[in-house]
């Protein structure tokens, strides 16, 4: 393509807006890009046609969304399920090679003839599958149909036996599954997405039954037995929970479980508790839902906290529990029995990433291990001899994991604090300066970011790239404490932890400034506004996602319930804080920044999409530098989740083309206009 066809930057309205935030005057220019409107569409549009411009015209952007394609599609094999017999019919979860989901089909009777009832590959465009649910009894599927990739959708009820959809409702999670009773055919979830109650749905009755005035809390857990419902819902403090339960005549209690950040593993009875209350880096707790004669259960305490390691997930299994767990911020797994004793110590291989803990069939207990650079190995364990055996391995075509090292480094941040960072690239890598290095952050909400394989960032690794992961506080890799540390007045730790990560890069010789860029998503895209605006000089590039830049308007934008992560405006000293840092209100004039690429969703309802378009336009009005500031709106997407194989190829192809291309300095100033 001839990137001299290619539109320039166009014109953005300024029409300034001055607030007065106590003794300050703030302006605003871009307000209006905060409206939907037809002024803004036709913004919106221009700049959608010059960034696909560019972006397709990119070196090697048309090879690495092949790649990508095939690499997504190997994940994706020829699969059929077990037939599964219910009254009068058999069905089985099938799915052809490539295709984007697995699909439904029941056979009446005996019959080798089926029909297929249940596709979400044959759904209009723009919708997609959030998650699905069967019933115990093999009678119903639960499902969340979401549209443009929005939080808030449509959970459906599908009658197995005749293929019909008996019930749907709007406004349900299209992220968050609900639980099935073991008993009954009903389900218990929130009927709207973080708010109006808990409920049930009782799908022979065909009605909707408030069951409590607390709504599940956003990653709620839920435990059932014999109509007893303990679930989480909010707590004062952000991301802490507290329990309540229902008993099944329908008395509503607290549970007699304190206040803290929780998950559920249930197996009969026993319902384990992983809980960070009274113990930063976690407890289990065991409870036994049968015990409800006069209210909630009472818990005891199967695993204390332990000094020094951080429990991350809690597995049930038929008389043992299982934790997921890290020291170190590296990974490991063992196994208690009932009464607290350990039974098993699970030895694992440096830093990555375990998912899927659960028992087989026989007894066994298996396991997914996966690292930046090794796809997907599932492993069982007899935890009788400790014996351990591969019963699957995931390969990705043309790809061979002993090409690459995965490395665990510490670096010193700017208090003293030494922050972990795990990094992947070719082995024998030259510590010249010189190679185009990847820093992924998050940063935020205790969320910690595991290092787990990816297809994604095969292209980058194939071209000799240095992929890092920095474990930067905010998150919870080390516990609650690593992520209480960063709130607040004191988020600037988030962003001295960051810089410290490039300037670690630099020092150690993976990279330099001028080959080095940056990532984040949603508050990783505020990480990564503040770490350009803040820092430019230490970054060649960034890709700032669907984040938060203006952090003087996040509560009118729909982010109030955030303001114990960062402050709020409201409160002159946070006032203050923000303002020091905030993106938006920090991008100055005369300054030479990286090289960017804002990318949003257009339906995202999460974080107002807003954010980047004003982002963007105060970038490329303040840009002085021959470096190209892009804005990329995913019409059909919101923020982030619900991406078909397609519209995912795109996006990588887009963002690593667009990034190896400007760290190397292949062909970039073509695209600077």
């Amino acid at each position: 393509m001839n990137i001299q066809a290619c539109p320039i930057t166009p014109p953005t309205l300024k029409m300034g807006v001055i607030d007065k935030i106590f003794d300050k005057e703030v302006r605003d220019d871009y307000r209006w890009l905060e409206k939907d409107q037809s002024t803004r569409d036709e913004w919106l549009n221009d700049q959608v046609v010059r960034t696909d411009c560019h972006l397709d015209a990119y070196p090697n952007h048309g090879a690495i969304k092949d790649r990508l394609l095939q690499a997504f599609k190997a994940q994706k094999g020829a699969y059929k399920g077990s037939m599964q017999q219910a009254e009068g019919y058999r069905f089985q979860w099938s799915r052809d090679e490539g295709a984007q989901y697995e699909r439904l089909v029941r056979y009446p009777g005996t019959s080798e003839k089926g029909d297929v009832i249940f596709d979400p590959g044959t759904w209009p465009k723009g919708e997609t599958l959030g998650w699905s649910t069967t019933s115990p009894d093999k009678k119903f599927l639960a499902y969340g149909r979401v549209l443009n990739g929005m939080d808030v959708g449509r959970m459906e009820i599908l009658d197995i036996a005749t293929g019909e959809v008996t019930r749907k409702l709007e406004g349900t999670s299209s992220t968050l599954a609900p639980t099935w009773a073991g008993g009954d055919d009903k389900l218990y979830f929130s009927p709207r997405k973080d708010s109006d109650g808990f409920a049930s749905y009782d799908v022979s009755e065909g009605a909707v039954k408030n069951l409590a005035p607390n709504s599940l809390a956003p990653y709620g857990e839920i435990a059932e037995h014999n109509g007893n419902v303990l679930f989480t819902t909010f707590a004062e403090k952000a991301y802490d929970e507290k329990a309540i339960f229902v008993d099944a005549a329908g008395a509503v209690s607290e549970a007699n479980i304190p206040t803290g950040q929780m998950s559920f593993s249930s197996r009969g009875t026993n319902v384990f508790i992983q809980t960070t209350a009274d113990a930063p880096l976690g407890k289990v707790l065991m409870i036994d839902m049968s015990q409800t004669s006069g209210g909630a259960p009472v818990p005891k305490v199967v695993i204390p906290e332990e000094k020094g390691r951080k429990i991350d997930k809690v597995t049930a299994l038929d008389d043992a529990v299982a934790i997921s767990y890290s020291k170190n911020a590296l990974p490991g797994l063992a196994v208690y029995d009932l009464e607290g004793k350990l039974v098993r110590d699970i030895p694992l291989d440096g830093p990555g990433a375990l998912s899927h803990v659960k028992a087989d069939a026989e007894g066994n207990l298996k396991y997914t291990w996966s690292t930046l650079a090794q796809p997907g190995i599932t492993k069982s364990v007899n935890l009788e001899t400790g014996e351990e055996k591969v019963v699957g391995e995931h390969k990705i075509p043309n790809f061979n994991p002993a090409d690459f090292e995965v490395e665990r480094k510490w670096y010193t941040s700017a208090d003293g604090t030494k922050v972990p960072m795990t990094l992947a690239h070719k082995k024998g890598v030259e510590l010249n300066g010189e190679n185009p290095a990847h820093i992924y952050v998050y940063g935020g909400f205790r969320n910690g970011v595991e290092p787990q394989f990816s297809v994604s960032r095969i292209p980058f690794l194939e071209a000799g790239g240095v992929y890092a992961i920095a474990h930067v506080r905010g998150g919870d890799e080390l516990g609650d404490e690593w992520h209480d540390q960063a709130t607040g007045l004191n988020r600037t730790k988030v962003y001295d932890d960051v810089a410290g990560a490039a300037k670690f890069l630099a020092e150690a010789g993976y990279s330099s400034a001028s080959h080095t860029s940056l990532e984040g998503a949603s508050n990783g895209g505020l990480v990564t506004g503040v770490a350009i605006t803040r820092n430019p000089e230490l970054f060649d590039a960034a890709i700032a996602e669907v984040g938060l830049y203006d952090m003087t308007r996040y509560e009118e934008l729909g982010g109030e319930s955030w303001n114990q992560e960062y402050g709020s405006i409201k409160n002159e000293e946070e006032a203050n804080g923000l303002l020091s840092w905030s993106p938006y209100q920090n991008v100055k004039d005369n300054v030479d920044y990286p090289a960017v690429l804002v990318t949003t969703g257009r339906h995202d309802d999460r974080v107002d999409p807003a954010h980047s378009f004003k982002f963007a336009a105060k970038l490329q009005e303040a840009q002085t530098s021959d470096r190209p500031v892009f804005l990329r709106v995913e019409n059909s997407l919101g923020h982030g989740h619900g991406a078909t194989d397609e519209q995912r190829a795109d996006r990588y192809a887009d963002q690593w083309s667009f990034l190896l291309s400007e760290l190397t300095d292949v062909d970039r100033k073509a695209h600077a206009a």
